[in-house]
């Protein structure tokens, strides 16, 4: 998850955010103790294909949706839809 987060933030946010907030952003990434705290915060859904992580969503106990993120090599596949499907039959 982090790999494809960083990933996803460094290639597709670019295109709507500046060079510095993009890498500002995937630095977070890195932190061991923020991912920690976010799987022991929010319950986590991921969509796989060929065992790899092609996408990922969070969603915490009162219904904040907190991310989802799609693999930069599969956009527009209706993964995301198919994550946000998932976090609303959750919630």
């Amino acid at each position: 998850m982090k790999k494809l987060f960083k990933e996803t933030v460094l290639e597709i946010n670019k295109k709507d955010y500046s060079i510095i907030q993009v890498q500002d952003w995937a630095s977070c990434g890195e932190d061991e103790l923020r991912w920690e705290s976010r799987l022991n915060t929010f319950n986590h859904f991921v969509c796989e294909n060929n065992n790899q992580i092609v996408g990922f969503c969070a969603i915490n106990k009162n219904g904040f949706i907190n991310s989802i993120f799609v693999s930069k090599d599969h956009q527009r596949q209706s993964i995301g839809r198919k994550l946000m499907t998932k976090i609303l039959d959750y919630s």
